[in-house]
């Protein structure tokens, strides 16, 4: 089996989102939480905006375990209070007892991107046609498991440059050195 941080020799469509998700689960999502961070920090709620960092993470971790992993053929494996916390519609609050530590957040990013990969690796380039699974929330806008798979990495990037914005208004580093 391929190495998660080696780069494929071939490149078909699969590899390429396979690098996408280790690129996310190794410089991206570990970036977001550089440095000193305090809980407080981490659920600050700026100006109009009422999501936090942590809210931020969470949802990603959530969307690749609760949509993506199932259209790839897995089953989700993160706790079911995730969903309330993180799921669309879900409403952030700037109590960070209610939510995972970084720690936690992190660990379980790469818990679900690994398993993403996992299940990546027994996939060919046709199977990204396949519908996504029949309880997709998203269905009717990304109907394949490769519209799913591109717009996951618009999606990471999105609420990583939230992230790299709620540090910047709390006087901390982004994180991606900007």
């Amino acid at each position: 089996m391929m190495s998660q941080t080696a780069v494929a020799a071939d490149n078909t469509l699969v590899q390429h989102h396979i690098q996408g998700l280790i690129f996310l689960k190794e410089k991206m999502m570990p970036t977001a939480f550089t440095g000193e961070i305090t809980p407080e920090q981490s659920a600050h709620q700026s100006g109009q905006s009422t999501s936090h960092i942590l809210w931020n993470a969470g949802h990603l971790v959530w969307a690749i375990d609760h949509e993506l992993v199932p259209s790839l053929g897995g089953e989700p494996v993160l706790p079911g209070n995730y969903h309330e916390l993180f799921n669309i519609g879900s409403k952030p609050t700037n109590d960070p007892s209610r939510y995972p530590s970084a720690e936690e957040l992190l660990s379980n990013f790469s818990r679900v991107i690994d398993n993403a990969i996992l299940l990546l690796n027994s996939m060919s380039d046709e199977d990204l046609s396949r519908p996504v699974w029949e309880h997709s929330m998203t269905r009717d806008i990304f109907p394949t498991v490769g519209a799913l798979l591109n717009v996951e990495q618009v999606h990471a990037g999105y609420h990583i440059g939230q992230i790299s914005l709620l540090r910047r208004t709390q006087g901390l580093p982004s994180g991606f050195g900007m």
